[in-house]
């Protein structure tokens, strides 16, 4: 499979979510896709944050202990966790005085999609 099979393979849920939103739901475009660009604008943080941060810092602390139990405390605790706070400070960025809780969960969805 080429690269460009991948990537629209990976973009396949955010593009189904984004039309099925419009058509199914009074969201307006420009809340998607200003939702979408937010979280857009949250990858290039978190790559650094945790290039930083687990290839760096915590280089000598969890490379000295071998196994699967420190592989999965990084991955979840130190990944998720730096990919979540800053994909909810994105979400901040969304105008939610507008929005409905429905609208403002869609926006939402298609940020962190």
């Amino acid at each position: 499979m080429n690269v460009y099979m991948c990537l629209a393979l990976c973009c396949l849920p955010f593009v189904l979510c984004f039309v099925c939103f419009k058509i199914f739901s009074s969201i307006k475009i420009s809340t998607e896709l200003f939702a979408g660009l937010f979280g857009l604008l949250a990858v290039l943080p978190i790559t650094f944050l945790q290039f930083l941060i687990t290839g760096v810092v915590l280089k000598q602390s969890i490379s000295s202990v071998s196994g699967i139990l420190p592989l999965f405390f990084k991955t979840v605790f130190f990944n998720g966790l730096i990919e979540e706070c800053v994909k909810m400070m994105c979400m901040l960025l969304i105008p939610r005085k507008k929005l409905t809780f429905s609208q403002f969960f869609m926006a939402a969805l298609l940020c962190g999609l």
